[in-house]
């Protein structure tokens, strides 16, 4: 809204004012009309459990800001109402425990009335009164559900063994069986993928198809496979915010930073104001972590990100922060506080939209891996409440290694 009415202000030094501004009055009278009649959704829920819990609703308003609210529950009741663009993917999640499946729900809200029904601890058993997608998203998770429960108990496993002492000999077995784990975690990842990528195949009208194209894989398929979809679409789908936000994926990877790309070189001031180059790193593996201090997600996977290092880095990892941070005090506050010391830290500065546009960022955390050649060889964005794409650069890096 601000560069439009920049733009109005430019015209007004050339036209009648008086009209202009009536103009930019009725303008803003329609939007805000439009608003209200079309794009307003509404959550009425009850809430099975203790009144004191804290809930939030995160989505995507109808500017594309990511909203975040608190929902207050009153007599195991919750309301909630926002603007939205189009159809549109949510969440609610308890502020008291680290989200898991227990304790949060991903739905699809529209424009009207949502209807939803909680229990404490059981969020993943929610009853979700919305539209057709809604619909077809629960009978997609009904055959994804037995598939993330193996993952819970590999993962489970895993950490069990990581958090035990062996003796040398034990080890290299245990070590070994851990490999193994993780790459059956990543087929099963794959296959839960597979699911949804052949859904959307035999569904070309669905929004839900679009939903998983055109956002929750679009960082992760080929140009050709996004070009498929995007043909078979219908003119529904198209036209939807997950359409649209295909057509803008296609024209990004069409520009720079794929997987099999060169790595673009920067040149970048470190925490103690030295330049840092990328050709610095000639030879050698390198994981740059795309951060921000502010960014919840991105400190959350701090620990993860250190036990990676601690694993990786002996065999020739190395780790690069680059944060876009513009307070260099807060930037280091937050490095010591989540122990990242270990590793090199960059800072954009100047150069945050050059550098950000050649590695194609569009959120954080954005985790990029190049080989001793310079060439990139994985992209992992954000991560989810269940790392599940750190499990997955996990499996990437022992996959480097696997005979070493």
């Amino acid at each position: 809204m601000l560069i439009i009415l920049n733009k109005w202000i430019t015209l007004i030094n050339n036209f009648n004012y008086q009209f202009l501004l009536l103009t930019i009055l009725v303008m803003l009278a329609l939007s805000c009309e439009n608003k209200t009649i079309t794009n307003q959704f509404f959550i009425n829920g009850k809430y099975k459990g203790n009144d004191d819990t804290k809930l939030r609703l995160v989505y995507t308003d109808i500017d594309q800001n990511l909203v975040i609210d608190t929902i207050p529950l009153v007599n195991g009741g919750f309301t909630a109402k926002g603007f939205i663009q189009d159809i549109t993917f949510a969440k609610i999640l308890t502020l008291e425990d680290i989200p898991n499946r227990h304790s949060r729900i991903s739905f699809f809200i529209e424009p009207g009335e949502t209807q939803i029904e909680l229990e404490s601890g059981a969020f993943e058993n929610a009853n979700v009164s919305s539209g057709n997608t809604q619909i077809e998203y629960e009978i997609l998770n009904k055959l994804e559900r037995p598939i993330y429960n193996r993952i819970d108990g590999l993962i489970l496993y895993r950490d069990s063994i990581l958090n035990k002492q062996y003796d040398d000999k034990n080890s290299k077995v245990l070590l070994k069986r851990k490999k193994e784990i993780s790459h059956e975690v990543q087929n099963k990842l794959d296959s839960i993928k597979s699911i949804r990528l052949n859904f959307s195949t035999e569904n070309p009208n669905s929004l839900l198809s679009g939903f998983y194209v055109g956002l929750m894989y679009l960082r992760k398929l080929p140009i050709d496979s996004l070009m498929y979809y995007n043909k078979r679409f219908g003119e529904n789908v198209k036209k939807s915010l997950f359409g649209k936000m295909l057509e803008q994926g296609l024209l990004e990877k069409s520009i720079t930073s794929k997987i099999g790309d060169k790595a673009p070189s920067f040149s970048l001031k470190n925490v103690h104001n030295e330049t840092v180059k990328l050709e610095d790193f000639k030879g050698k593996y390198i994981l740059i972590d795309f951060w921000a201090s502010s960014c919840v997600p991105c400190r959350k996977a701090s620990p993860k990100l250190n036990n990676l290092y601690k694993k990786f880095h002996p065999k020739g990892v190395e780790f690069v922060g680059i944060t876009s941070d513009s307070q260099i005090s807060t930037w280091k506050k937050a490095i010591a506080k989540d122990k990242t010391t270990l590793w090199h830290h960059l800072r954009l500065g100047k150069e945050s939209t050059s550098i950000g546009m050649k590695y194609n960022v569009q959120i954080i955390p954005t985790y990029i891996l190049i080989d001793t050649n310079g060439v990139i060889i994985g992209r992992f964005n954000s991560s989810s409440d269940n790392n599940l794409n750190l499990i997955s650069l996990e499996a990437k890096l022992e996959s480097l290694f696997v005979d070493i």
